[in-house]
């Protein structure tokens, strides 16, 4: 029964992954530009980790997915990923971000396969529920209240 209860989160987890991929590995920058990653090479390289977590889970390989985590975790802390939009709720979806995928990595550390598959659904969930919010404009702090008055009024 542990078998099926594995095979049916994986089954869910590459579903909800499935054609999200398929980019192309963005070109590699020459080491002396200046310019900082845009935003979509920030996510298209944290799809890119997050879909390494998922390969490492589906061949057992625990150090694979200590890697991609870890690197989720790092570029979670790296400045300009923290004030792509600076705002309450764009914080606490990076906080819960980096939590997740925190915990994959620890659990993936102590080899515990069943929580590291756990952590990988909450990560999944904190990557749809912080685009949602962006998509809902929900947490960029320069775009007025729904509800309240403009200045002057």
């Amino acid at each position: 029964m542990r078998n099926a209860t594995r095979v049916g989160l994986l089954l869910v987890l590459g579903l909800l992954t499935a054609g999200v991929g398929g980019a192309d590995k963005p070109a590699d920058k020459p080491k002396d530009d200046p310019k900082p990653p845009t935003r979509k090479e920030l996510m298209d390289a944290k799809l890119k980790h997050t879909q390494t977590v998922l390969e490492g889970i589906a061949v057992n390989d625990f150090d694979k997915i200590v890697t991609a985590a870890d690197e989720l975790v790092r570029m979670s802390r790296a400045n300009d990923f923290l004030n792509a939009y600076k705002g309450e709720e764009y914080t606490f979806q990076v906080n819960t971000f980096r939590r997740a995928a925190a915990a994959v990595s620890d659990k993936a550390k102590a080899k515990n396969m069943d929580g590291v598959m756990v952590a990988y659904n909450e990560l999944t969930l904190t990557c749809l529920k912080c685009h949602q919010a962006m998509r809902d404009k929900k947490f960029d702090a320069r775009l007025p209240l729904p509800d309240a008055p403009k200045r002057g009024e």
